[in-house]
């Protein structure tokens, strides 16, 4: 509504009493722990708060939600989509939903008056940062546009990536206006004990200027790039095929920044992880490619040693069959709102038979210089 108003020029809201109302509108936020908390974090920060809408349109957030969580009859409609093109593939392993406001708007002064409107920044666009992930991804576009590069595994280490880092988090805070404690939401960083993320992550922005990429590369970025960078961008009903251990990084565009006010307020998508059943060799090799270079490019202090050789190789072959045996299991995908949908049978209990997979257990590898 805001971005409609605005092509006729400045918002007055004494004209439009229904937007100052739908701004005014109070409701009940929390922030959610993503990192580790202790007796120390600010634990008061993560309980309930009463704010109004206008003080969270600035802000950006960005869900990811498990799809299987999600009522049957929203997930019929997002089914996996290897089964119509790789059916080797067998069950997902994991599938997440993701959803997006887009980027940050701008803080209305004061902001804490009633009679205020948040104003769009200058980025129209929120970003993703440059990591991979061990398994093959399908992700699917259903609103809004992503802009994504890919980077592929096994090459020179251009992006500097790593896993160990500060970690830190945006929160909402209450602050205090002239009226009274708390009149309105703003943001602070919240700084975490952890010192180790989950998956390995690079600051290495492909839209930024050659100048920003090599302080944060090691000059790696652009002038080492000496193999193929893939760009791409994907529109509603686009589904892009990510390998096992490809780097990628991502821009999301939501529908109103495209001028697509039909398609909704939010950018989302879907995707599905398998994984890999092919290219174990090579796969082990990238693995602890990506161990070696988190460890070598450390922002802080690691306490622990990185994993030697034979024994990342075991551990990757131990987990590459327990994973193949669980997705040797099928998982029915709701077609319809019967109980059996929402309540499915395993596959060897349907229409009155039993079925049995075989699987190799077997673990077979090798170490390559």
């Amino acid at each position: 509504t805001i971005l409609q108003l605005r092509r006729e020029g400045k918002v007055d809201l004494k004209r439009h009493p229904e937007l100052q109302r739908r701004l005014s509108r109070e409701v009940s936020v929390q922030n959610v722990p993503f990192l580790a908390v202790d007796a120390e974090s600010p634990l008061y920060l993560f309980t309930p708060q009463t704010c109004c809408m206008r003080d969270l349109m600035p802000l950006s957030f960005y869900l990811s939600h498990d799809t299987y969580s999600l009522p049957s009859e929203l997930q019929k409609d997002l089914g996996p989509q290897a089964p119509k093109l790789i059916e080797g593939w067998a069950s997902p392993n994991s599938s997440r939903i993701w959803a997006t406001n887009g980027a940050p708007w701008r803080v209305p002064y004061p902001p804490w008056s009633d009679q205020t409107v948040p104003e769009p920044g200058q980025d129209t666009m929120i970003y993703s940062c440059f990591h991979c992930d061990r398994m093959e991804n399908f992700h699917s576009i259903l609103a809004g546009e992503k802009q994504v590069v890919l980077v592929p595994p096994g090459q020179r280490d251009v992006l500097n990536s790593t896993r160990f880092a500060s970690q830190k988090q945006w929160l909402l805070v209450p602050m205090p206006g002239p009226n009274k404690p708390g009149e309105y939401m703003s943001s602070t960083l919240f700084t975490s004990k952890q010192s180790e993320c989950t998956s390995d992550q690079s600051a290495v922005h492909p839209f930024r200027s050659p100048e920003e990429n090599r302080k944060v590369s090691k000059g790696q970025w652009p002038d080492r790039v000496d193999f193929p960078v893939r760009f791409g961008t994907l529109r509603k009903g686009d589904t892009l095929y990510i390998p096992a251990y490809h780097w990628h990084w991502v821009a999301t565009s939501t529908p109103p920044s495209l001028g697509l006010e039909d398609d909704g307020a939010l950018a989302l998508s879907v995707n599905f992880w398998w994984w890999p059943i092919h290219n174990d060799k090579a796969m082990e090799r990238w693995s602890y490619q990506n161990e070696c270079e988190s460890f070598q490019n450390a922002r802080i202090p690691v306490s622990k040693p990185l994993p030697e050789r034979a024994a990342h190789a075991l551990s990757f072959y131990q987990l590459t069959m327990k994973q193949r045996q669980e997705a040797a299991v099928p998982k029915p995908w709701p077609t319809g709102s019967s109980k059996e949908d929402r309540h499915p049978k395993p596959a060897e209990q349907r229409d009155g038979y039993t079925s049995k997979v075989e699987v190799d257990t077997s673990i077979k590898f090798e170490l390559v210089d």
